[in-house]
């Protein structure tokens, strides 16, 4: 890994760590845009590199670097119930690039394959919300997933609008 990808992932660990703090703190899991760096991060750097980026954030955070939002950090977060939601961010990084890629460039692939990484990341960090509360699957839906899925779609065409009209994916090629 030479020293350009280093400083790209870098910089979209340190852009997923800003938008984590431009959140609403709404019990029990806080509002914020971390998922466009998410998203973008996977459509440019592709599965590796997205994930590398990813991880970058999760490492930082889970050694005290307070990057999760409202400036949390810790292991002890990670493993509370929005944990997973956090952990699902490798997850989508490394699935919405893969979908994309096998679907060619474009509005609606993108639009798809940054679905679908959401889909995975609703399902990791709700599977792990509901072990950690103890919650049956209907309660964490209505609590965890339901009140956020208008706000995500919108990340999502924005996110999409961002890659095509800027030809992000072009422009960052690793």
């Amino acid at each position: 890994m030479n020293i350009n990808k280093i400083a790209i992932c870098s910089l979209f660990a340190a852009t997923t760590a800003v938008l984590s703090q431009v959140y609403v703190p709404v019990p029990p899991i806080p509002f914020n845009i971390a998922l466009v760096s998410v998203f973008l991060s996977g459509i440019i750097l592709g599965p590796k590199y997205g994930v590398i980026s990813q991880f970058i954030f999760l490492f930082m955070g889970t050694i005290g670097i307070p990057v999760f939002a409202g400036f949390n950090s810790g292991l002890g977060y990670i493993l509370g119930p929005t944990g997973g939601y956090i952990i699902g961010y490798l997850l989508t990084a490394y699935l919405t690039p893969i979908i994309s890629s096998k679907l060619g460039s474009g509005f609606f692939k993108y639009l798809f394959s940054m679905i679908v990484g959401l889909i995975a990341c609703y399902l990791i960090g709700t599977a792990w919300f509901m072990y950690v509360t103890k919650s049956p699957l209907v309660n964490a839906l209505m609590l965890c997933v339901l009140p956020f899925i208008i706000t995500d779609l919108l990340k999502i065409y924005i996110c999409t609008i961002l890659v095509c009209k800027f030809n992000l994916k072009e422009k960052f090629k690793l």
